[in-house]
């Protein structure tokens, strides 16, 4: 008795084939770029000064804005203009600059 069989799939775009080539730095930094707003949320982090510094490059690098949860303590310098609210669970939007 023969076995049905299926069609093969199509083949991948150009655009499929290049996405999955990236790596995943490569598509997070994709997000980033494409992103109108990037919004860090520090919570659980390295107390090294080296990783505190770290963190400061990055958002400063990407434009991004820093919510920290005071469970945590400190994860970001509260006087940084990037600096949007202590408590990830509880801002209004005028800190992300809205009405």
């Amino acid at each position: 008795m023969p076995v049905p069989r299926q069609s093969p799939p199509e083949p991948l775009s150009s655009t499929a084939r290049t996405r999955r080539r990236r790596s995943p730095r490569q598509e997070a930094l994709s997000l980033i770029e494409s992103s109108e707003l990037v919004v860090v949320p520090v919570a659980r982090y390295e107390r090294a000064d080296q990783a505190w510094k770290n963190r400061i490059t990055f958002v400063e690098a990407v434009g991004a804005r820093v919510i920290c949860d005071l469970k945590c303590s400190v994860g970001f310098p509260s006087p940084h203009p990037a600096f949007l609210a202590v408590r990830a669970q509880y801002f209004g939007a005028s800190a992300i600059g809205g009405p």
